[in-house]
């Protein structure tokens, strides 16, 4: 979370003010506001059921920020590029968990049987489009990423309409990996866990 709020500021918004700011996590994790948004998004995204699609390359981005930082010279703390590749490890592991029991749940907690459903797809085709396609009863809205974290979103039907035939035919093609696809939701996230350690 505070690498990527350090990232965009530096890069994507270019704030002048974070220019030649070096990354101090505690910027991030003891502004309470920031915390309190945090902790809403965790809930908000927990509380509805989703079907994913992931590429093989879905910690790529995050993985090349802590390179950059690390060759840069952005980090305050020498160790920080280790303490951030452990969290995504903790992460990752995490995700495997929810793909495992098919249930969403934050970390460190239980699972409640009652949670929202999370099936998770590996998906080999579409790397590097991130969409979401959210449905409900009579309506749908598409969110579509533009310089990352911005995103442009639509109610507009023939658009949706597209997005959900491009969805159906992308899962068609992908690898099930939640509940009872064990062997392939094993290799993904061994793939997911080489990375982390060998970028």
């Amino acid at each position: 979370f505070a690498l990527k709020l350090y990232m965009w500021n530096r890069t994507t918004w270019e704030l002048p003010e974070w220019e030649d700011q070096p990354f101090n996590a505690a910027t991030f994790t003891e502004n309470r506001r920031l915390q309190h948004l945090r902790e809403a998004i965790v809930a908000g995204y927990n509380r509805l059921p989703s079907t994913e699609l992931w590429p093989s390359s879905i910690l790529k981005n995050t993985l090349n920020a802590i390179d950059y930082c690390a060759e840069s010279g952005a980090f305050a703390q020498p160790e920080d590029a280790q303490q951030l590749r452990k969290q995504v490890k903790l992460l990752v592991q995490h995700q495997k968990e929810m793909a495992k029991t098919g249930l969403k749940s934050s970390p460190g907690l239980p699972t409640d049987p009652s949670a929202a459903a999370f099936m998770l797809y590996h998906n080999e085709i579409a790397h590097t489009n991130i969409t979401v396609l959210l449905e409900w009863e009579g309506g749908r809205m598409a969110f579509v990423t533009f310089d990352n974290p911005n995103f442009m979103h639509t109610t507009d039907p023939e658009f949706t309409e597209y997005a959900a035939g491009w969805f159906t035919k992308l899962r068609k093609r992908a690898l099930p990996i939640s509940k009872e696809g064990e062997k392939h939701r094993d290799r993904f996230f061994n793939l997911l866990n080489l990375d982390i350690e060998f970028e």
